[in-house]
């Protein structure tokens, strides 16, 4: 992911994450536990105010389970997130954090679920966000996820064939970003906490393809971009900027 530096005071982003997931039966094949350890790393195009380090690094493992409860309409999807936070230069307890988030689903329809639960972010102004909404399938080629905090609606493109194996979609989309680092202040070598945040709008196109190389590649717009600390430093308010993002899985 890449968010340029439009202006020369403002703040530029990049995102280079990876991971891979590992399934084992929990009881039963059918309702399994996922272990997806991931690494990303998030180099900053600093401004000379405030002073930052140039990378910050997320190093975490997430325990999921989904689990449908018999042939009723109830099902629901948890995880926990263990994960370390951090420039690699600070080593204080902040760098260490645990998240995750509890859903419910219920599926009233065959075409409509609706879903609801909580995340716990573990970031300050935002330790608790509630999770809820509707996902709306009328027909195979639209889909609606009215879900907060990651709304997102999408089309089936010309050259997919539904149950195939092989499917194009075209889709538009919010999402909150953001996270939180313990860092080294390189100009007074203090130890600080960072937590940034922001909104996006996306729109993207994507190939699901089962047995091979899926990809997709996104545009958006970020705005209320903010940059707090744990120290005196006042917060600092981030022009707008856009974003371009692409992914790969297999």
């Amino acid at each position: 992911t890449w968010l340029p530096q439009l202006e020369g005071d403002s703040l530029g982003w990049s995102d280079l994450e990876t991971g891979i997931v590992f399934g084992f039966p929990f009881f039963r094949r059918d309702t399994p536990l996922l272990v997806t350890p991931r690494f990303g790393v998030h180099v900053l195009d600093r401004p000379a105010v405030p002073d930052l380090p140039a990378q910050v690094y997320d190093s975490s493992i997430e325990f999921r389970h989904p689990r449908k409860f018999g042939e009723g309409p109830w099902a629901m999807d948890v995880a926990v997130t263990l994960g370390y936070y951090s420039d690699f230069e600070s080593s204080d307890s902040d760098a260490f954090r645990v998240t995750g988030y509890g859903l419910g689903v219920y599926e009233s329809s065959p075409t409509t679920k609706w879903v609801f639960g909580v995340a716990y972010l573990n970031r300050a102004g935002a330790t608790v966000l509630p999770i809820g909404g509707v996902i709306i399938e009328s027909s195979p080629d639209v889909k609606w996820e009215l879900i907060v905090p990651r709304p997102r609606i999408a089309w089936r493109l010309p050259g997919g064939i539904p149950g195939s194996g092989d499917e194009r979609w075209f889709y538009i989309g919010g999402e909150f970003g953001g996270g939180v680092w313990s860092i080294v202040r390189p100009a007074s070598g203090t130890p600080d906490l960072l937590t940034s945040r922001d909104y996006r709008v996306v729109l993207g196109c994507e190939r699901k393809i089962i047995g091979g190389l899926s990809r997709r590649f996104e545009v958006g717009y970020v705005f209320g971009r903010e940059l707090e600390f744990d120290s005196a430093t006042p917060d600092v308010s981030l022009d707008d900027t856009l974003m371009v993002r692409a992914g790969f899985t297999y």
